[in-house]
């Protein structure tokens, strides 16, 4: 006997969502389609710095010139973003998104750079959790969930999905975030192969993902492409032009977003203290051309 799979796929932060739902009929998968697109519409609208309209955005314009009380939405993403900068010494750091723009967007003097990301970073977010107030210390620093915002989404989803009783489900975002629920309805797990960036087929790494999540971070391109680097170090304030790649397994995506970004950019001894400070997460990592 054939088994119904539903799947639904949308755009949303920027890249396309993608649900594989096993033993649902259409009119049922339908249902939690909807509701998969409200939340993560929801959450985008909350923490976009691009939509005009977007909690984020009024943040990033008034939070300098005054405290700035936020929803119990933007609490739960700012408590997220306290606990990495810590768990990750900076590696993983939300408030640099001017000095990435300016890098990205024309060719600046260095000491202009230096200049504006020595007045950027979390250091100059006074977050207060008691409050739920905000308040940027300097007029140059603006807040950027693009690593972490992702993750967010993908954790409330996979709770409204659990909820509705859903025990089997694949969910991508974007191909760098995937949730397993439950296991594959043939096997005892979700099998997940991670990209190389070599054509060797034994350097292929397999995850296999039972209520677990898959983020990747990394750079897939060649010596001539480096100039396309778009992940920004924040302790060395530079965009790394690295090839490879660093996957990371763990039961939480946010975690495991974070996480594969930050590993992406530690040198040897950051990778130990990231290993002390996340016991329960797996990783791989791919490498290839380095250019820094």
């Amino acid at each position: 006997m054939l088994m119904n799979v539903y799947s639904h796929s949308f755009w949303a932060m920027n890249t396309r969502f993608i649900m594989v739902l096993p033993s649902i009929d259409n009119t049922r998968g339908a249902e939690l389609a909807l509701g998969t697109e409200r939340i993560v519409e929801t959450w985008e609208h909350c923490l976009s710095r691009f939509r005009n309209t977007s909690e984020l955005s009024h943040i990033n314009a008034k939070a300098f010139n005054s405290d700035t009380r936020v929803s119990n939405q933007m609490e739960q993403a700012l408590k997220a973003c306290a606990q990495y900068v810590n768990q990750t010494q900076g590696l993983f750091d939300p408030a640099f998104s001017p000095v990435y723009d300016l890098m990205r967007t024309k060719t600046a003097a260095k000491n202009e750079l230096e200049n504006l990301a020595n007045k950027c970073g979390w250091q100059y977010i006074n977050w207060n959790e008691q409050t739920k107030q905000i308040r940027y210390l300097t007029k140059e620093v603006q807040l950027d969930f693009g690593g972490i915002g992702k993750g967010i989404a993908l954790k409330e989803v996979v709770s409204y999905l659990r909820n509705e009783g859903i025990n089997s489900a694949l969910l991508s975002f974007g191909e760098s975030s995937i949730a397993g629920i439950g296991r594959h309805p043939h096997g005892s797990h979700w099998p997940i192969t991670q990209v190389s960036t070599s054509s060797i087929a034994d350097n292929q790494k397999v995850f296999e993902l039972e209520d677990e999540n898959l983020s990747v971070s990394g750079l897939q391109m060649q010596e001539a492409q480096m100039h396309q680097a778009h992940i920004y170090h924040p302790l060395k304030q530079q965009l790394m032009r690295k090839s490879g790649n660093t996957a990371v397994k763990s039961h939480c995506p946010i975690e495991a977003e974070v996480l594969s970004t930050a590993l992406y950019l530690a040198n040897n001894k950051q990778t130990q203290i990231l290993k002390k400070q996340f016991p329960d997460a797996l990783w791989h990592t791919q490498t290839g051309i380095q250019n820094n």
